[in-house]
């Protein structure tokens, strides 16, 4: 059955279920306009419900099935498709492995039926939910359903791809994941979640046996027997969920929300990194006592207690990896309150690559010291030869205050010779200042406050601060030495390597155009303190060129790079180099 034809059998059911018995032909038959396959599929689920409804009082039980459906074995079929084996089942319906069996095309795919007996009022109302949820959703990380029905004697199931593969946490340990791969794979699990809250569903059931990881390394979503629209009203007439996976809100039957599948995702990549659960220990009856009170200890502090647990690393380098951001993800995620947790899924991703790709993460503190340690993790390389290049400068800043203590030393004895002190010239105190200024504790050692924008900001201070501060260097004490001809070599490689991923953002491209100016400035332009490497130089201003043309033309108003490209004609034409 099709998705739309499936909806219209829905929306039809439920406009004639709550009639007086005698309207309901009548309305159905209008509403279906002589399709009487579609008037069939509705009148099925009607008798179903009509059935379940059915009994005598006292003397009866309270609900007896009409009829006895026929017990689902291999060779059954169910529409197109035929039983092949049985693959599991869960708290009300049973999921089989069938064959499409008309010949059209051979396809496997995987089949859900509601077990006989459990064709009650709320546990239909929860199957035909799960069907209508599925239906309704269309994500590589979910599993898609592709037909649905009911069979002669009423037993309501969808058919939905088959996904062939291992549960997550098996997945891993077989193959003794690293921490790393542990959490690339995982990203997916929060996406896919984050899919469902985005359409206002939660799926409240997430945990190890629910998420599925195919050969290629792809996860799917699957089971969504308890899933729950967000609109939906609550009930609170049966307790599902899986206690070890539950969140307190479930466990006390409290209003549920997005934060309810992130501490599910919680407790799951808690157990993936550590081998232990938060509450390894709890009975349902344990956890429902304690809910308010109990609370996680860091993973960083549990590795090694489980002998088992499959891991690239050992409990040593697992301590020190899981120390700090990952275990303020996780408490995070297992916070007691729904409110201090994530708001969703998509909140919890993004923390994890951030912590990935060496960003800081949303639930940690702004200090700066934070902040500049995962910056130079990230950017080893850059910050290598910017920092090469400010202890130069410190060390020529240095040459330079002890010739002026020097000269101020023998100032100071010739005025004491000539019996009087005198003030010092205006140049003096100028310089005096100046030298003050930079030695001012860390002023030139530190890195840009604003990590909004890393990349661009990364670069500006080594174009606008470093290099500057190279070409000082090279006045304060000139000659050409071995280390000033590594460093340059290496701030060239270094935007060479951010050339090739600048992409088309003229401010980037302006930038690195920016910084192989300076660097040919360096190399050999005659108006400044210079290696006196001419062909250095007209290497440098071939890039800039190259970089800033590039930059004009897709930003024609950009009236720095203008500028800029006017000031490298010059100091080329200066050197002989022409354009």
């Amino acid at each position: 059955m099709s998705t739309d034809r499936h909806r219209r059998v829905r929306e039809i059911f439920h406009g004639a279920v709550d009639l007086p018995t005698e309207q309901r032909q009548a309305f159905v038959r209008l509403q279906t306009g002589g399709d009487a396959a579609l008037e069939a599929e509705v009148a099925k689920l009607l008798q179903a419900i009509d059935s379940a409804q059915r009994g005598g009082f006292l003397d009866k039980p309270a609900w007896t099935p009409p009829v006895i459906p026929q017990a689902v074995g291999p060779g059954m079929d169910f529409g197109a498709y035929r039983v092949v084996e049985q693959l599991g089942g869960g708290g009300m319906g049973s999921v089989y492995k069938v064959m499409r069996s008309d010949d059209v095309f051979r396809k496997i795919a995987a089949l859900k039926v509601i077990r006989p007996e459990c064709m009650t009022p709320d546990l239909l109302r929860r199957f035909h939910q799960e069907r209508r949820i599925l239906a309704e959703l269309d994500h590589p990380n979910i599993a898609r359903i592709i037909d649905g029905g009911a069979t002669a004697d009423g037993l309501p199931y969808f058919v939905m791809d088959y996904v062939e593969g291992e549960h997550l946490d098996g997945y891993c340990a077989t193959r003794r994941f690293s921490v790393e791969q542990k959490l690339r794979l995982f990203a997916q699990v929060c996406f896919a979640v984050q899919y469902l809250h985005s359409n206002r569903i939660l799926h409240r059931d997430v945990k190890p046996s629910n998420i599925i990881v195919t050969p290629s390394g792809n996860i799917k979503l699957v089971d969504f027997g308890i899933a729950k629209e967000l609109t939906a009203p609550s009930s609170t007439t049966t307790l599902m969920m899986t206690v070890a996976y539950a969140s307190p809100e479930q466990l006390t039957r409290r209003p549920v929300t997005p934060a309810t599948d992130v501490y599910a995702l919680g407790v799951i990549l808690y157990e993936l990194l550590t081998g232990w659960r938060p509450f390894p220990a709890e009975t349902p009856g344990a956890a429902i006592l304690s809910v308010h009170t109990r609370n996680p200890r860091p993973p960083s502090e549990v590795t090694g207690l489980n002998p088992k647990h499959s891991s690239a690393e050992n409990p040593a380098q697992l301590r020190h990896r899981l120390t700090g951001d990952l275990d303020k993800i996780l408490l995070t995620a297992l916070r007691n309150e729904p409110e201090r947790r994530y708001r969703d899924a998509g909140e919890l991703g993004a923390d994890i690559d951030r912590h990935l790709t060496g960003r800081p993460i949303s639930v940690r503190s702004e200090k700066l010291g934070y902040r500049t340690m995962k910056f130079v993790k990230r950017n080893r390389a850059r910050v290598a030869a910017a920092v090469l290049m400010l202890a130069l400068l410190g060390w020529a800043i240095a040459e330079r205050i002890r010739a002026d203590r020097n000269a101020a030393l023998s100032i100071e004895r010739y005025n004491s010779a000539q019996g009087g002190v005198h003030k010092a010239t205006e140049d003096h105190a100028q310089i005096a200042r100046q030298i003050a200024r930079l030695r001012q504790p860390g002023r030139m050692f530190m890195l840009p406050p604003d990590l909004v924008h890393e990349e661009l900001a990364d670069l500006q201070q080594v174009v606008q601060a470093a290099l500057p501060a190279f070409v000082e260097s090279i006045r304060l004490k000139p000659g050409v030495t071995p280390e000033r001809k590594a460093l340059v070599a290496q701030a060239a490689a270094y935007l060479d390597s951010v050339r090739d991923s600048a992409g088309n953002d003229p401010a980037v491209l302006r930038q690195v155009g920016a910084g192989y100016l300076a660097l040919g400035d360096i190399r050999g332009y005659s108006g400044q303190p210079n290696l006196a490497d001419r062909e250095g130089a007209i290497e440098m201003y071939s890039k800039a060129r190259i970089m800033l043309n590039t930059a004009v033309a897709f930003a024609p108003q950009d009236v720095e790079a203008k500028k800029l490209l006017d000031t490298l004609n010059k100091h080329a034409a200066a050197i002989g180099a022409g354009g």
